[in-house]
């Protein structure tokens, strides 16, 4: 499909401009509810290595999307929401687009919450981030258990305003990082 800067001007324009109601059935052609088949569209390509080592494209349908939402909800959103007395939360997005696991974090937004988009270069300063967690006082992070381990240096869990959920991925979480997480008061 066409390429569609959504920062230009004239983007912002026709967004500007659309209607604030739902989409008709006539601008959802094959993804109308009622659609046979329509959850089994893909939303999404992403590609792995593999076990070869070549990278190779993997469809995620929207099916898959959506059960992973739906999930989330039930066990994480709904869960901290409820631990923050239902307030709106700030969630830092500190995953590479280039990674499917990226999605968490947009799931949120769709959720209505308050995303951070953080940029490459904030992602792998950990003194920077974690400066950046405190100031802009995030409720939600999600990093691998490596990098946890570096933040947690850094300070995430010090004094001052500390993110009440932090989620780890990606890899085995090390005895030391399960420890200073579940001994750090007011952090699930």
């Amino acid at each position: 499909g066409p390429l569609i800067a959504l920062d230009d001007p004239e983007t912002r324009g026709v967004l500007r401009d659309l209607p604030g109601d739902d989409p008709s059935e006539d601008e959802l052609p094959g993804f109308a509810p009622g659609t046979p088949g329509r959850m089994d569209r893909p939303a999404y390509v992403i590609y792995t290595s593999g076990s070869t080592g070549r990278p190779k494209g993997v469809v995620t349908p929207y099916r898959g999307l959506t059960n992973m939402q739906y999930n989330h909800r039930a066990n994480i959103f709904d869960p901290v929401v409820d631990s923050a007395g239902g307030r709106g939360l700030r969630i830092a997005h500190t995953v590479s687009f280039s990674f499917d696991m990226s999605w968490e974090e947009l799931l949120w937004l769709i959720e209505g919450h308050e995303v951070h988009v953080c940029d490459e270069d904030l992602r792998r300063d950990a003194e920077a981030l974690t400066a950046y967690l405190r100031r802009h006082r995030i409720d939600v992070i999600n990093v691998t258990p490596t990098y946890a381990q570096h933040l947690l240096d850094e300070g995430l869990l010090d004094e001052g305003h500390r993110p009440p959920l932090v989620l780890l991925g990606g890899e085995a979480v090390p005895t030391s990082v399960w420890e200073r997480l579940a001994e750090a008061d007011g952090v699930l």
